[in-house]
């Protein structure tokens, strides 16, 4: 696997990760103690970065099908 591949697919993985771990926290009781406009920013960015992760999906999908 190319290294731009190898670093494309390890970014992939630590946004999910990233994102499993927010999904977590705001489901929290801490997540529900923050301030209206702090949890409105948190969960706006969980779906900026699950765009983000499906977009990384498209890349590697091309680039993976590119390859065969």
């Amino acid at each position: 696997m190319p290294d731009f591949l190898s670093r494309l697919t390890h970014e992939r993985n630590e946004l999910q990760e990233r994102i499993g771990k927010l999904r977590v926290f705001i489901e929290s009781r801490y997540f529900r103690s923050l301030k209206m406009n702090q949890q409105h920013w948190l969960r706006k960015q969980l779906i900026v970065m699950e765009e983000y992760l499906l977009i990384l999906d498209e890349r590697l999908e091309d680039l993976l099908t590119e390859q065969k």
